[in-house]
């Protein structure tokens, strides 16, 4: 099941998501660190709760203490977000790069909420997108509170026109052999591209068949 997060559009979720994480809970006063605006801050704990994502515990030992700590869904949200901070080794699907950046070129600018609402667990292939220039990330202030929104490049725009073009070449490829191509591009850093590997495959398998075809 997907859920649309709303919440983490908001300027300062992944900050605060982040330091739960890392200290398990903490006083609401202690996230004032973060957001220093207590009103902006309620609102924010008031959207991360109605997301599932935090739990707000009142204190019997004071007036209006709060303790404030992560629910599970919001421990799995935040280790994806430590991932993003600490990247893995792990190779980012080259499908799920392409199928965002499609998004991207059909939506227009989107929230960071929208697109993992539509792709499950992407923050690792939107941080590498982001640096690799092909996606920018922004807050929108225009709109309280302010949300974290994300858009191509011009580089990114010309990358999707590049990718349509070799369209064409994957939908007829077996999803197996399309996963050996990825590993493959992966780890052979002379192609840049699946384009460019098939291209070469294909070149290499004409050159073969006329080596063993040519007339004596």
């Amino acid at each position: 099941m997907q859920y649309c997060l709303n919440s983490l559009d908001q300027k300062y979720a992944k900050s605060v998501l982040l330091k739960l994480y890392d200290e398990g809970s903490c006083l609401k006063t202690n996230l004032q660190s973060i957001v220093k605006n207590l009103y902006s801050l309620d609102r924010l704990l008031d959207s991360l709760k109605d997301d599932g994502l935090v739990n707000v515990e009142k204190k019997p030992f004071g007036k209006n203490i709060q303790e404030i700590s992560l629910t599970e869904k919001g421990k799995r949200v935040a280790k994806q977000l430590k991932n993003v901070e600490e990247p893995q080794t792990d190779v980012i699907p080259y499908s799920q790069s392409f199928e965002i950046m499609k998004f991207l070129e059909k939506n227009g600018t989107s929230t960071v909420g929208e697109i993992i609402t539509a792709y499950a667990n992407s923050w690792e292939t939107l941080e590498a997108l982001r640096k690799e220039g092909f996606i920018l990330s922004e807050i929108n202030n225009s709109v309280y509170p302010p949300v974290n929104t994300i858009s191509l490049t011009e580089k990114g725009k010309q990358v999707v026109r590049n990718l349509r073009r070799i369209d064409r070449y994957l939908v007829s490829i077996p999803e197996g052999l399309l996963r050996d191509i990825e590993e493959i591009i992966a780890k052979d850093k002379s192609y840049s591209s699946a384009e460019e590997f098939i291209n070469s495959a294909v070149r290499s398998a004409i050159e073969r068949w006329r080596r063993n075809h040519a007339v004596g």
